[in-house]
């Protein structure tokens, strides 16, 4: 009789991507192509990380590290610091409007990005998605304002606030994007090589412009900064 093997690389692999598009769903969603499926990319990331997340805690053998503890205070910190910042942030609608997403799927998100961040094979993935996200909005975002319909968050003349709140989003996927070219830069083993990544980080320092935000800008700034020179570390 034939018995079925459960393939633990693709599950890993399916789950690192699902997880970067889920991360990054918010600044995908801000491009033409995108916002013309037919479907939701957050609710489709989300039906598939989730029996993906489960199978591969299942069929992994985990340690917990000391090092986790840092990540979880942070996090705990981003949703206190959420609610303080919607007391007297002038965009306090938005923040209350995204809260319950927040507290909703920032713990599942949380797992993920853990479970995700320690299988090499869910990193590769999560990482290349990454990668590709950040030129992709970088040129969605080119392409809306050469064009002067389009905006990220909707129409022209749409709400304001939210349409500022995409932006930093489409900024901060650049940033991660340009973060992660350092680090293969760092890693290149040829200048040819090399040479390809650090002009892909300079891109992205061009593409992190367009959206403009200071928030997303210090983020590049400290991504190319400190990701690879912890990489190096």
């Amino acid at each position: 009789m034939k018995s079925w093997r459960i393939d633990t690389a693709t599950i890993a692999s399916l789950a690192g991507a699902s997880a970067a598009v889920l991360q990054f769903a918010g600044a995908l969603k801000g491009a033409p192509l995108v916002a013309a499926l037919p479907f939701d990319i957050t609710a489709l990331s989300l039906a598939s990380l989730v029996p993906l997340l489960a199978l591969l805690l299942l069929t992994r053998r985990w340690w917990l590290h000391p090092l986790v503890a840092p990540s979880l205070l942070g996090a705990g910190l981003l949703w206190l610091w959420l609610v303080l910042a919607g007391t007297w942030s002038a965009s306090h609608d938005i923040l209350s409007a995204k809260l319950p997403e927040v507290v909703l799927l920032g713990p599942l998100m949380l797992l993920a990005g853990i479970a995700v961040g320690a299988d090499a094979g869910a990193r590769r993935w999560l990482v290349t998605v990454a990668l590709l996200a950040g030129p992709f909005v970088g040129a969605s975002v080119a392409w809306g304002l050469a064009h002067g319909a389009v905006v990220l968050g909707g129409a022209v003349g749409a709400n304001p606030e939210l349409v500022r709140v995409q932006y930093q989003l489409a900024g901060l996927a650049i940033a991660c994007a340009a973060g992660l070219g350092g680090v293969r830069a760092v890693e290149a083993a040829t200048w040819p090589r090399r040479l390809f990544w650090l002009g892909f980080v300079a891109a992205m320092g061009v593409a992190v412009l367009l959206p403009g935000g200071r928030t997303a800008l210090l983020s590049l700034g400290f991504c190319v900064a400190l990701v690879p020179a912890l990489r190096c570390w």
